[in-house]
């Protein structure tokens, strides 16, 4: 199996001050509400997010902004959890599709989501395309669906058959598209926003690259 090569936009020190700088810069047309300030038609969903986190994500926060946006999230989100695929291959799928999309911010809080799920640290780390895993279930997993955001869709018969032949099934790779649309609309309303990363995701963050190859 072909794994993808990646290339980070700083490391250490550099990607620290990246960071900072970018939690510096949200773009100032899109506002963070906070339950009070939300509109009215976001409130409820934003209490909901609050309660099972502990806390509200910025992510969150900023999509309040749109109730349709965060309520349409947030039904796809709940329809896909009822899927063929466990909490932790989940997180797994939609840190793959974050990292090559090339958005850091939900890269860093879906690992910090595997984790607390005790995904195998290897597959957290081959979904942010900084290495591989022994698991070939979870690293066909990750190889299909870095290839299917790689090719916007358009999957040749190979890739498909080296994703079938380790037991996933035709309706699988659909779902894994349905998983690609979700992550998608944050991903891009991160990359329009410029969320700032919360404190909770911080130990985790990166800024990936997109998938080059």
């Amino acid at each position: 199996m072909a794994v993808n090569t990646w290339s980070d936009r700083g490391c250490g020190t550099n990607r620290q001050k990246k960071l900072q700088q970018r939690d510096m810069v949200m773009n100032a047309n899109f506002k963070q509400h906070s339950i009070a300030s939300a509109p009215d038609a976001s409130k409820m969903a934003l209490q909901q997010i609050e309660k099972r986190l502990g806390f509200l994500p910025n992510l969150f926060a900023t999509l309040a902004e749109s109730p349709v946006t965060l309520e349409g999230y947030l039904g796809l989100d709940g329809v896909l959890a009822k899927g063929t695929f466990s909490a932790a291959e989940r997180q797994i799928l939609e840190i793959a599709v974050s990292t090559a999309n090339g958005c850091d911010y939900c890269t860093a809080a879906h690992s910090t989501f595997a984790r607390s799920l005790r995904a195998p640290e290897d597959a957290i780390i081959a979904a942010r395309g900084e290495g591989v895993t022994t698991d070939l279930r979870l690293q066909a997993l990750v190889h299909f669906t870095h290839a299917v955001v790689r090719e916007r869709g358009h999957i040749g018969r190979e890739e498909l058959e080296t994703f079938l032949d380790v037991g996933f099934t035709p309706p699988q790779a659909l779902e894994i598209v349905a998983h690609v649309g979700l992550k998608t609309i944050s991903n891009y309303i991160d990359g329009l926003a410029h969320v700032p990363l919360d404190a909770q995701f911080r130990e985790h963050a990166r800024q990936p690259a997109p998938v080059v190859s």
